[in-house]
């Protein structure tokens, strides 16, 4: 089906309404972990999907996948984020696939578009990606949780889930391609590497550059997977690039 000029489907056993108010409601997600929404992007280097307040019990997991596609027509998934309550200390966990992000990587946050933090990290998890992409492939990677919030605050915040890519050519034929994937809520405290702090928007970049004879892999984004496990429903706002 079309939402906003989006072509949107459902994963698994999930079901797909657009209520009154003209919000996409995607339902009947169960306990398979694969019950969701795929959103579809043809058009653009980025891709913004904004969405009420999921609410996670003790068990609910969410999980947020982009999906590139290259000059090769080769598909991959080349960012993947989860997010769970770690019950023993009542904080909800933001955690990545390190098995897709590259060796170096900056966490980052903002606070009314001024910047608060920006901390440069190592991947510990990191390895050579295989030579050739797969058809589909997902690197298996240790799910890290990098950044933390409390459980009450993150189930009231409506958020945006947006990833951007820039490519500039350099005058060798090589690309600088950076990547940066962010949540653009309402300002909340979140914290990393045990400290705290207020934001209102933050995420993960990265920058790397590709040799100009392996410009044909770079993927670009055509499409978001929202899956979850043990969670009631999705709205999803609006989608935008």
């Amino acid at each position: 089906m079309l939402f906003q000029n989006y072509e949107v489907m459902p994963l698994g056993n999930a079901q797909l309404n657009v209520n009154e108010q003209g919000h996409l409601i995607v339902s009947n997600i169960g306990n398979s972990g694969l019950d969701g929404l795929l959103v579809i992007n043809n058009v653009n280097n980025s891709i913004n999907v904004y969405h009420q307040p999921i609410v996670l019990n003790n068990e609910g997991v969410l999980r947020v996948s982009f999906i590139g596609k290259n000059s090769l027509n080769q598909v991959a998934t080349y960012f993947e984020e989860i997010t769970w309550i770690d019950t023993l200390n009542q904080r909800v966990q933001f955690g990545f696939n390190m098995g897709l992000l590259p060796k170096y990587y900056n966490i980052f946050g903002k606070l009314n578009d001024n910047p608060v933090f920006d901390i440069p990290k190592l991947n510990p998890k990191y390895q050579e990606p295989p030579p050739e992409v797969q058809g589909i492939w997902a690197a298996i990677g240790a799910i890290a949780a990098l950044v933390s919030a409390a459980v009450a605050v993150y189930n009231a915040l409506t958020t945006k889930e947006k990833i951007e890519e820039k490519i500039t050519i350099r005058s060798d034929g090589s690309w600088e391609v950076t990547i940066t994937k962010t949540k653009d809520p309402t300002p909340f405290e979140i914290e990393v590497d045990n400290q705290t702090y207020v934001v209102d928007e933050w995420g993960v970049k990265f920058t790397e550059i590709i040799p100009s004879n392996e410009t044909v892999k770079v993927l670009f984004p055509v499409g978001v997977q929202i899956t979850g496990y043990s969670i009631d429903t999705i709205e999803i706002i609006s989608i935008s690039p």
